[in-house]
């Protein structure tokens, strides 16, 4: 992904329309993800999203970010696998750092960790 002099693009699951829901249906989100890596892109870019806000109108991908990652790093082979960004503030730090590297570790050294402090009153 980080090549130098090169531009690489990633994309942000989910990867659907969700117009008419706060929610995705995260339907064959797998399959599209290899579809993403299969076309040459660098990253997938994963949410930590702890709570369905509703006056925050987005819940994005509710998937537990780290159990997410053990399945694409299974499903896939090349493609970057990035987290933007664990809520750091609701989760113990010791568990975050095992689990991003057993993540890192069972994708091969593919895992992008990123951390922050949240963008929702509610995190």
């Amino acid at each position: 992904m980080f090549r130098p002099h090169r531009l690489s693009l990633g994309l942000v699951v989910p990867i659907e329309t969700y117009a008419k829901s706060p929610v995705p249906t995260m339907a064959d989100h797998v399959k599209r993800i290899q579809l993403v890596e299969e076309l040459g892109f660098s990253a997938i870019w994963l949410r930590d999203v702890p709570f369905n806000v509703p006056s925050f109108g987005d819940a994005g991908q509710t998937y537990d970010p780290f159990v997410y990652l053990g399945l694409l790093a299974g499903q896939t082979e090349r493609i970057a696998l990035g987290v933007a960004s664990i809520i750091l503030p609701l989760r113990h730090p010791a568990h975050v750092a095992k689990a991003a590297v057993t993540a890192d570790v069972l994708s091969g050294g593919r895992l992008i960790l990123g951390v922050a402090s949240g963008d929702r009153p509610e995190e």
